[in-house]
């Protein structure tokens, strides 16, 4: 399981979302779990210590958010605008179990999805 976490943190990346924000509003399905608000402190904090373990277990992830996946966390962390929000999120059960599941951080802006940081799926 730690060397799945591990390769998803090589090989996540990020997802624009496509079409101008007038035209489109992707949301969360009702089914997919969504959390409150992070900041991008308690996501970066977060990611830290969850590398750290793997790290003393000798992968050689960087000590940085999202290890090999940072590029991609700065880039959503840079389109962040006042009023946007960044949740984690998780797709429904019966996606990972149809093997087209997803997890990771999403930018809200009015409630649309603006982006996302996929950091694993089936």
């Amino acid at each position: 399981m730690k060397f799945l976490i591990a390769l998803l943190m090589i090989i996540g990346h990020t997802v624009a979302m496509a079409g101008p924000l007038s035209d489109r509003c992707d949301t969360f399905s009702s089914t997919d779990e969504v959390s409150s608000p992070l900041t991008i402190e308690e996501i970066e904090k977060q990611s830290i210590d969850e590398l750290s373990a793997l790290r003393k277990e000798g992968l050689p992830i960087p000590n940085v958010p999202f290890g090999y996946l940072n590029a991609h966390w700065l880039r959503l962390k840079s389109m962040v605008q006042s009023g946007d929000e960044i949740v984690k999120y998780s797709t429904s059960k019966s996606s990972w179990q149809g093997l087209h599941g997803q997890r990771g951080f999403a930018l809200l802006r009015s409630g649309c999805i603006i982006n996302r940081l996929v950091t694993a799926q089936s």
